[in-house]
């Protein structure tokens, strides 16, 4: 059964795969700040479509990821006010598309996000796990890989539009009061390599 959405209601994207063994997710949220979703669930489903498309944010993702990686699928999911199915974005899975495979599946490099605020609700950090080898040279993210890094940078404060009069604005999601999520308004690549987090034995970044 359809579902509606309100404003202000936030939409999670997330790139789920596995490397090495470990599974990894990055995650991306959207604030529905503008149209009328009576079907909660095919707007989901759109908003990870259009994603995933030539020039968006999921597309520029792939090229950052080892070539190794072969199972990357795409979901959205409503979470807040409250929280619903996920959904899969029906194109996947999706491969790394870097020209090398992954260094280790314990390291990962980060974009940082920030709206136009100096507060800590205004930063945020993107992990980007499955680090090509060619990414890296001593310690460091290589030119290249700074290059693919940016061009996802530079999509990360786009505008979704999943139908016609609804607007997903990219945001750094804040879990105390999703109503205040900070609009994304630029983002850069950290120069250093980093030990990827892990939350239980078998699951990374």
């Amino acid at each position: 059964m359809a579902y509606p959405i309100g404003l202000q209601s936030i939409l999670q994207i997330s790139m789920r795969g596995t490397c090495d063994g470990q599974e990894f997710i990055s995650l991306f949220y959207y604030l529905l700040w503008a149209g009328n979703v009576p079907d909660g669930a095919q707007t989901a489903e759109d908003a990870a479509t259009a994603f995933m498309a030539g020039g968006a944010a999921g597309n520029a993702y792939l090229p950052c990821i080892g070539n190794d990686v072969v199972d990357i699928q795409c979901e959205a999911q409503w979470i807040a006010p409250s929280r619903y199915v996920k959904v899969r974005e029906p194109g996947g899975p999706y491969a790394g598309q870097a020209a090398s495979a992954t260094r280790s599946a314990n390291i990962a490099a980060a974009l940082t996000k920030r709206g136009d605020q100096a507060s800590r609700h205004s930063i945020g950090t993107l992990h980007m796990p499955a680090v090509p080898d060619d990414f890296i040279t001593n310690g460091l993210v290589s030119a290249g890989g700074q290059a693919d890094y940016l061009n996802l940078a530079l999509n990360l404060d786009d505008i979704l539009v999943p139908g016609v009069g609804i607007e997903l604005r990219p945001v750094i999601y804040n879990r105390a009061d999703y109503t205040n999520s900070v609009r994304i308004t630029n983002a850069t690549v950290q120069q250093t390599i980093r030990t990827a987090r892990r939350r239980t034995v078998g699951r990374g970044s």
